[in-house]
């Protein structure tokens, strides 16, 4: 393949892979598809490959000198190409173009012992393109839209039961905190009484 490159350095502006019709940019699903290299001398053997999306080179046709066209698995015939030589040309025409046809087209000869390998021509299938999703026109009358029904505020009841529950979570720390200081100020005093008791006694 290293070969092939170096010796199409000089050659890839005038030999190339192009669809015959120039008007096609891409093909469509079911299309007939005929694809042309130029330019091919007579005394040489064309073969037709294809690089598929993944980058692995697949195998189509060869067409010797004599004109024969001999296909994938050494067939004369085939069920998704027709291949054929012309005067300074080949054609390979691809019967219906599908998903697994997609891919960029080579042809590839044998001259001096080296092998030319074509510039390329790609052909996909359109990507289908997505339409963005259309909103319904608003009601008229007692019916409620779609955005009434999302802006509703909550019910009373909802709220109070919030409500609610707040004021536990608040209140029932705060009366604990209140109880236990209330239970550590006894405390306190107590002992501070005792401690005072204890002083009397000593003096007398």
């Amino acid at each position: 393949l290293s070969a092939g490159c170096c010796g199409i350095q000089g050659q890839r502006g005038m030999f190339a892979v192009k669809f015959r019709d120039s008007r096609i940019t891409q093909p469509l699903r079911g299309q007939r598809l005929e694809l042309e290299c130029r330019p091919v001398d007579s005394d040489v053997g064309v073969s037709w490959i294809k690089q598929d999306p993944g980058g692995t080179l697949h195998f189509i046709a060869f067409i010797n000198t004599l004109s024969r066209v001999t296909y994938k698995q050494s067939e004369s015939t085939s069920t998704r190409f027709e291949a054929a030589k012309e005067s300074g040309s080949s054609r390979l025409v691809v019967k219906s173009f599908s998903e697994q046809d997609q891919g960029t087209y080579f042809c590839l000869i044998n001259r001096n012992q080296m092998l030319h390998f074509s510039a390329g021509q790609a052909a996909f299938l359109p990507v289908p393109t997505t339409k963005a999703p259309t909103t319904a026109p608003a009601t008229t009358g007692n019916k409620v839209t779609p955005t009434e029904t999302c802006t509703k505020t909550p019910a009373p009841e909802t709220s109070k039961g919030l409500d609610f529950t707040c004021s536990i979570f608040v209140w029932i720390p705060l009366a604990c905190g209140c109880l236990i200081f209330l239970i550590a100020l006894v405390i306190t005093i107590s002992l501070c009484q005792k401690t005072k008791r204890r002083r009397c006694k000593c003096k007398r």
